[in-house]
């Protein structure tokens, strides 16, 4: 793994040249399978700068680093785009805006919201017509709709609050709608980017669990038609559908908690079945297929477990616990060739963008840097924890300050039973750095953050001070 001193902004695929391309806060674009692998601090702030493709002509997109491409900064000339066919440049705002993260997001046809106009409408935008048709779906403009675009047409769901149902709609490509089914529905966690699949000409849809806590119970997939939505199949789990994929045209896996199914999507038959091990917890697990195998991801445990399809059983583990990171949240892996691209959360400022290979099974990354920590914690008196540092990388040192001042908050102190029982603490964690290598950034910013984020999580886990009175608060400094 190499260590980049870039902000990540936007991580995408390319498709044309099979590989996985960053964009960072400085407009820079880096192209991993040249850059080998690459831990980068993470930052809300994000590159607009770059090119789309429009009816096979390149548009150029000018932006400041700071500036989002939105319609308001579009309109206020803020954001440029240089270099558009005239049929581009008659487009209005919202489908310039439509047709730039179309091309962002390597998809030829999606639905966007658009907020230019006095009411909020959506936007269905299609690149290979150029076209894009507005809709307003009917019901309280205070819960819009969810779309999926699927091959054949486009799927819509939406809560009609005051009548404690939900309404499901089908539309071709032009809009026309198809169907519409209104139902009562013990809604199911749609967790991340897999609750309904589009399998021949059907819909496999995660319709139902009962709640109990943190646990659910009797998970239901229902099959419909999107010819006229009428009911193919159904078929009732012991606990909720976590997630769903299609395998090909005449199966679909299932992930149930503790188990992974196999089912024939013409009859909703479980075909086979699989032991995960996985505890019955709300939105912890998900599916990512790549080619020949089946990854089983158990977000709140860690680990993800490497299934073979052809003969169904696990081949292999990734264990993520050791490495004190953790699958990113909402992000999906992406697969490119025979290469498959996971986004960790090494802390609250980094993520780890690590590459598994599907011939070898091996998980390539390493250990990055250890800053060195002096660390002195209070064995008299009445005083802070203090760390110290100095000739560290900013990137480096940010996660394993926070790590370090999460672990001694949790378990070190008077006999190493945490912080509440050492009576010469005073709450303070007191950070100093010196001569510490920012690359730009601001310190300030970075330390703010980090104070933020110790400080929330020791007020979230109930953490104080030696007194047990006070909450755990940080402050630093910075040396030359």
């Amino acid at each position: 793994m190499r260590i980049t001193k870039h902000r990540i902004a936007a991580l995408r695929p390319n498709y044309k040249t099979g590989s996985l391309q960053i964009s960072d806060a400085k407009g820079n674009l880096f192209d991993i399978s040249k850059q080998n692998h690459m831990r980068l601090v993470y930052s809300g702030d994000w590159s607009s700068e770059g090119q789309i493709d429009f009816d096979g002509q390149a548009i150029s997109v000018y932006a400041e680093a700071s500036i989002p491409v939105t319609e308001a900064s579009i309109n206020d000339g803020k954001v440029l785009f240089k270099g558009a066919p005239p049929q581009f440049e008659s487009l209005s705002t919202a489908a310039k805006h439509a047709f730039f993260w179309l091309s962002r997001l390597n998809k030829r046809h999606n639905v966007f919201l658009d907020k230019t106009t006095p009411n909020t409408t959506h936007l269905y935008a299609n690149l290979d017509k150029q076209s894009v048709s507005p809709f307003r779906a009917a019901g309280d403009p205070r819960f819009p709709p969810n779309f999926r675009i699927f091959r054949n047409g486009i799927f819509s769901s939406r809560a009609l609050i005051g009548e404690g149902k939900d309404c499901f709609s089908y539309y071709d490509l032009n809009w026309e709608e198809q169907w519409s089914f209104i139902g009562a529905r013990n809604k199911p966690l749609m967790h991340l980017f897999d609750w309904v699949v589009e399998v021949q000409d059907n819909l496999i849809m995660n319709w139902t669990m009962e709640r109990k806590s943190q646990q659910t119970s009797n998970g239901e997939l229902r099959c419909l038609s999107t010819s006229g939505g009428s009911l193919i199949w159904s078929q009732v789990f012991p606990h909720q559908v976590d997630s769903i994929q299609k395998e090909n045209e005449e199966t679909v896996l299932v992930l149930s908690s503790s188990k992974l199914y196999r089912l024939n999507a013409k009859t909703g038959n479980i075909i086979a079945e699989l032991n995960t091990g996985f505890a019955n917890l709300v939105k912890s697990h998900y599916l990512f297929l790549a080619d020949e195998f089946c990854f089983v991801v158990n977000t709140k445990e860690r680990i993800a477990l490497i299934v073979q399809l052809d003969n169904f059983c696990i081949v292999d583990t990734l264990d993520l616990a050791a490495h004190k990171l953790a699958f990113g949240n909402h992000s999906e892996p992406l697969k490119i060739g025979r290469n498959v691209h996971f986004r960790f959360n090494a802390s609250g400022f980094q993520e780890l963008i690590a590459e598994i290979n599907l011939d070898t099974l091996d998980l390539t990354f390493e250990e990055e840097h250890q800053p060195s920590l002096q660390v002195t914690i209070p064995n008299e008196g009445y005083s802070p924890i203090t760390i110290a540092t100095d000739s560290e990388y900013i990137g480096d040192l940010l996660r394993y300050v926070e790590f370090t001042a999460l672990e001694l908050a949790e378990r070190e102190g008077n006999e190493g039973r945490g912080l509440a029982h050492n009576k010469h603490f005073n709450g303070v964690i007191s950070i100093t750095g010196k001569d510490i290598d920012s690359d730009g950034f601001n310190l300030d910013d970075c330390f703010r953050r980090l104070k933020n984020a110790v400080e929330k999580e020791c007020g979230e886990w109930g953490m104080r001070c030696g007194r047990g009175k006070n909450p755990i608060t940080v402050e630093y400094q910075f040396e030359s």
